[in-house]
């Protein structure tokens, strides 16, 4: 119901691809997400009534993203690569880092292959940690998506 009407209504249409992260989850609702944050910051920057499409999966991982959801979206896409969250975890965050710099590498060679610019999430989303994540000690919160926002709004300009 929701991406039907998004689709009938008028003005710029930002289609948002990716995981549970593109869903704000760990935010109180939806609007604290980055999406919802962006959203509210170029509606306030353009004047315009930006509306999204979000087809985001939870659970989603780079290569459903690179694959199977890039390939169908137009080339205005902006990608967002993933927080390298030094510091939080303790041994499985030390362990994560080359997997996490590994898929950051993938993203960007993806962006760079089309064309596109990228959101540096790893530059922005950084320490001090306290208050930046959910319960969850995985998602962001919405003072972490926060900065999730920055980067994409960012790459934007």
């Amino acid at each position: 119901m929701h991406n039907h009407r998004i689709l009938t209504e008028a003005g710029p249409l930002w289609v948002v691809l990716g995981d549970s992260t593109a869903q704000g989850l760990g935010a109180p609702s939806p609007e604290g997400g980055y999406v919802g944050q962006a959203l509210a910051e170029l509606r306030l920057r353009t004047g315009q009534r930006w509306r999204v499409l979000n087809l985001s999966t939870s659970g989603a991982l780079i290569r459903d993203v690179l694959g199977g959801q890039l390939p169908r979206v137009p080339s205005g896409t902006v990608l967002l690569d993933l927080p390298l969250p030094a510091g939080m975890w303790g041994l499985l965050g030390r362990l994560s880092q080359p997997y996490l710099a590994r898929v950051n590498r993938v993203i960007h060679q993806g962006a760079a292959a089309r064309g596109l610019p990228v959101a540096e999430v790893s530059a922005h989303f950084r320490p001090p940690w306290p208050g930046k994540f959910a319960a969850d000690r995985f998602h962001p919160s919405q003072a972490g998506y926060r900065d999730w926002s920055r980067a994409l709004l960012a790459a934007l300009r």
